[in-house]
């Protein structure tokens, strides 16, 4: 059945919040019977982006996988580019305002974010023996990062001010829920949603993921190289730190002044 495949897919090796979140949000009977049909998985995965059809798809292939059942034959959908949704300096301020009145530890997770470019789970999950204050360093494990492969996450001033501010409230975790002990689930919670209504910045596209985005968009525009990006955020190929590179076109500049009207004739024919 759906249900003892999810449990076993699960007891195989450690997973992420995201991926049980999407099982959350994935509403099949645990006692049905796989293969799912083609019905149901598509039932389940109407009205969502590109981008989460497809992740929630690869976990459904995944699960029937682990269970020795061949998985039904759905397509995936193309993801259009779109526009890379950044804020602004004025933004932040007005978001990081309202956050702080709503949940100071969202607000924290959020500068956190924005400070080291990590993703949600990496924030959310990130336990105090990942990080060496002395080096001013934190460093994920290859299971808890996108790509699988381990990456160490240097700490600016403001990364190290936000875990002076969480010190002593949790043992084992960084951004502990106090009310549970445990790290959230999701950080786009009621107060994330709320603290985007309050600053007038919901419906313009800002979404948790928005934080890595502008980390990036405002390295790029501070003369942080792409090279240098796509190693500080994890990525594994340079194709994917490209989507930045129109905003500091400033770096072509040597470049650009080399063009210059060219004679044709180089090209004529020699006389005699």
């Amino acid at each position: 059945t759906w249900g003892e495949a999810v449990k076993k897919w699960l007891e195989i090796k450690p997973r992420g919040l995201p991926d049980k979140y999407r099982l959350r949000a994935f509403r099949v009977a645990l006692h049905e019977c796989l293969p799912l049909s083609q019905q149901t998985i598509s039932e389940n995965l109407s009205d969502i982006s590109a981008g989460s059809h497809n992740r929630m798809l690869a976990l459904v292939v995944a699960i029937h996988n682990a269970a020795g059942v061949e998985p039904p034959k759905i397509k995936r959908k193309p993801n259009p580019p779109g526009r890379t949704r950044w804020l602004t300096a004025e933004e932040w301020l007005k978001l990081r305002k309202v956050l702080d009145e709503e949940s100071p530890l969202l607000r924290q997770a959020a500068e956190f974010t924005l400070a080291t470019g990590l993703r949600e789970n990496n924030v959310l999950e990130l336990a105090w023996d990942q990080i060496d204050r002395r080096r001013c360093v934190a460093w994920l494990h290859g299971d808890q990062m996108k790509g699988r492969v381990p990456l160490g996450v240097p700490l600016n001033t403001d990364a190290l001010r936000v875990l002076g501010e969480r010190t002593g409230l949790h043992k084992v975790y960084v951004f502990a829920n106090p009310e549970t002990g445990k790290p959230l689930v999701k950080a786009s919670n009621r107060a994330w949603y709320d603290s985007l209504r309050k600053s007038k910045l919901k419906g313009t596209g800002v979404v948790w993921h928005t934080l890595r985005h502008s980390w990036a968009a405002w390295a790029v525009m501070n003369g942080v190289r792409l090279e240098e990006l796509m190693k500080l955020g994890g990525w594994k190929t340079y194709a994917m730190v490209l989507r930045y590179g129109h905003l500091a076109p400033e770096h072509l500049a040597e470049a650009a002044a080399k063009v210059k009207p060219v004679s044709l004739r180089y090209n004529a024919p020699r006389e005699g």
